[in-house]
């Protein structure tokens, strides 16, 4: 018998370069926002993007460590699999969040943890 709780697992649907290839940076680092409610401001979205384009795979940030035991693509793409639902179901809410990464992307590091902390209010 299958355990209620247990998540199903999900083949990948598109790996991490590909998104960035085909979608950009802007909707990587927006998805990486709504996946986590908002803990991501865009400058550490794209920290994590670049560490793990250089190789890490690890990281240590508490959602990462906390939710995906440190597996930073796991992280990243079950973010990813999230907007590409998100964009065939609610195309308007992707539209807002890309507006809200790129106008908060602009801001200081300071600003941005400010405007996360709205996070999901602010969209």
């Amino acid at each position: 018998m299958e355990e209620l709780h247990k998540p199903k697992q999900q083949k990948k649907v598109i790996s991490i370069e590909q998104t960035l290839k085909e979608k950009g940076e802007l909707w990587l680092i927006s998805a990486m926002i709504e996946g986590s409610i908002g803990y991501h401001s865009p400058e550490h979205a794209k920290r994590l993007i670049r560490s793990y384009m250089n190789g890490e795979h690890t990281d240590g940030c508490e959602r990462c460590y906390c939710c995906y035991g440190s597996n930073l693509e796991e992280m990243i793409m079950r973010d990813v699999e999230y907007f590409l639902y998100l964009e065939k179901h609610n195309q308007e809410k992707v539209e807002r969040i890309m507006k809200y990464t790129k106008q908060t992307m602009g801001l200081s590091d300071i600003q941005q943890m400010t405007a996360s902390m709205m996070y999901p209010i602010a969209i």
